[in-house]
């Protein structure tokens, strides 16, 4: 259960627990609950699947869902739950960056920073789960089919195509200017990546101190 995993995690030392990946509000909703029973006082980070897809076939992602998930955040933050930030992870940056803008336009992010929750974005740059001929867009991942696979990097994406003024870099600027104050990055990303989306965000990163 989740109170039996953050009981394991708090045995471990760590200082706070990360829900992540999550696709549905009711998972994390679930996960927060068994976060404070397990590691209660703990701060808790949540982490949607960026995507927030469809459970069914074929597998279609839902941004517009993103305002609902942070209206959800906000009530849990106030019922005493002691989350510090919201994210969106693992999906391609142009459908994080539409969940941010969905909240952005919702004055949801405004919201969120007046209860100390934190906004957040690390996309994955891998060429299966690109928004177009990304196949785990639309079939989804599984025991048959997951030995034909290769993740490899969005050749757009690529730290070594893309300088830190194109490419992964300029989508995580644009994740800052959508209200994320906090970003990074998830499949196939590297640490090359990271150093230029440091560079890249380093002007807007200090105006948001």
């Amino acid at each position: 259960t989740y109170r039996a995993l953050a009981e394991k995690l708090v045995g471990g030392g760590v200082d706070a627990i990360l829900v992540e990946t999550v696709n549905t509000w009711e998972e994390a909703s679930n996960a927060v609950d068994g976060a404070m029973a397990g590691a209660p006082g703990l701060p808790i980070l949540v982490s949607m699947q960026g995507a927030l897809l469809t459970t069914t076939q074929p597998l279609t992602p839902q941004p517009q869902l993103a305002a609902t998930i942070a209206r959800s955040i906000i009530a849990k933050k106030r019922a005493g739950a002691p989350i510090i930030a919201l994210s969106f992870n693992c999906a391609p940056p142009e459908v994080i960056l539409q969940d941010l803008q969905v909240i952005q336009d919702a004055g949801l992010d405004a919201e969120l920073r007046r209860e100390g929750i934190k906004l957040g974005a690390y996309a994955n740059v891998s060429n299966s789960l690109a928004p177009t001929g990304g196949v785990s867009f639309t079939t989804g991942w599984s025991s048959s089919n997951v030995k034909k696979r290769k993740l490899a990097v969005r050749s757009e994406l690529s730290a070594e195509l893309s300088g830190e003024d194109e490419g992964y870099p300029k989508w995580c600027q644009g994740f800052i200017e959508a209200g994320a104050t906090c970003v990074g990055g998830c499949c196939s990303s590297s640490p090359e990546h990271i150093a230029m989306v440091t560079k890249r965000t380093r002007g807007a990163r200090a105006r948001l101190r």
